[in-house]
């Protein structure tokens, strides 16, 4: 078994284990979502009883934030072009510049995905990282380069209507 101590992550990847732990009720205890939509949004007159937002609804700083959030942090496999109430708390901590633990934040996300069989396991590069780390060494490309979606190409620029 793989065991990931706060030293190992550091020396990995360079994640300190320490910070905010986002399933944490009272880390949004100064979390006022209206308010925080109506700083991101083009125009202030937003319908909260929504529980998804376009991102054409964003400003442009605040769309490439949510595709970093999307694509690269919390790795969605579909609907990029929808916020929801995690993309929006994810935003709002990162805007605020409040330290998040991100060892058990990636953790969690690789859980929630192993757990629902439909969506593949996030984060391919890392794991082939941790496995090579702890001397498993592997040949399969799934584990050891990105895919061709996930990066940044004209598709992605194009869904997002940046011109």
């Amino acid at each position: 078994m793989v065991s990931l101590t706060p030293g190992k992550w550091a020396n990995l990847v360079g994640l300190e284990c320490d910070g905010v732990d986002i399933e944490t009720a009272d880390v949004f205890a100064d979390y006022n979502k209206e308010l925080f939509v109506q700083s991101i949004f083009k125009s202030c007159v937003v319908p909260l009883e929504y529980s998804n937002f376009s991102v054409m609804q964003l400003k442009c700083d605040d769309r490439i934030l949510h595709w970093i959030i999307a694509k690269m942090i919390i790795c969605k496999q579909d609907n990029f072009g929808r916020i929801d109430n995690f993309d929006l708390q994810v935003m709002w901590l990162l805007k605020n510049r409040i330290k998040m633990n991100w060892p058990l934040f990636l953790c969690n996300r690789m859980i929630t995905y192993k757990l629902d069989v439909s969506k593949e396991l996030p984060f391919p590069s890392f794991l082939g990282l941790v496995l090579k780390y702890n001397g498993i060494l592997t040949a399969d490309p799934i584990l050891t380069k990105q895919k061709p979606r996930s990066g940044l190409d004209n598709g992605a620029v194009n869904k997002m209507h940046y011109y």
